[in-house]
């Protein structure tokens, strides 16, 4: 009978364990959780620490030079235009131009503050390039976090709230910053795999980032 309990007692634990998962408490994002002092912490998943290894080594990469097409979607209105990043440190230098390579505008900055001239010849500043780009032109994209995100790792100014990395430890999916993002492709740097194609939506605007060309 003893013998009996005890094997029930142990089948139990066992499915209990089992239905056990990487979350928090409710309410709590995955990951956030307490980590007791009396005992070891879980082994993390291959895929993070791969992932881990490859956000340090691409925290030293901060100047760039990028050549891709950006597309805007918000509600029935789209269109596309093709952009320059250059990025020295913290300062950068984004240039939007049309099919016939005409510049719609220019931005540049660093984090401290942003100055936009458009094809008109209008210049405006603001402390955000978001604010800036939603105020002139009528549509923003997330320019500073893309700093981190364009290089295929979370922003860490910013709250994670969903991450996906495949079993390379590439980053394809994040809830971050009030935005959506999907990286569905990557390509070569030398011996490393940055972003090709980036998606991201938010409060119904869809952003797709092309990168054809990295330096």
């Amino acid at each position: 009978m003893r013998q009996s309990c005890w094997l029930s007692a142990l089948a139990l634990v066992t499915l209990l364990a089992g239905c056990a998962t990487t979350g928090g408490p409710a309410g709590q994002p995955a990951g956030t959780e307490k980590k007791s002092a009396d005992r070891p912490a879980p082994a993390e998943p291959v895929p993070l620490n791969l992932a881990k290894q490859r956000h340090s080594r691409f925290a030293r990469l901060k100047s760039w030079r990028i050549e891709g097409r950006l597309g805007i979607q918000q509600g029935n209105e789209g269109f596309s235009t093709e952009m320059v990043w250059r990025q020295n440190g913290r300062n950068f230098d984004i240039q939007l131009t049309d099919p016939l390579g005409r510049e719609v505008a220019r931005l540049s900055g660093n984090d401290k503050g942003v100055q936009m001239k458009t094809m008109d010849g209008k210049q405006a500043r603001a402390k955000r390039a978001e604010d800036l780009l939603e105020k002139q032109l009528g549509w923003s994209f997330p320019v500073q976090s893309l700093f981190y995100w364009v290089k295929g790792t979370p922003d860490p100014n910013y709250l994670v709230w969903f991450q996906e990395y495949d079993d390379l430890g590439r980053l394809v999916s994040l809830k971050q910053n009030h935005w959506n993002l999907k990286i569905s492709r990557y390509q070569n740097l030398g011996d490393e795999f940055i972003p090709r194609l980036i998606r991201m939506t938010r409060d119904g605007l869809k952003v797709k980032l092309l990168i054809r060309n990295w330096e």
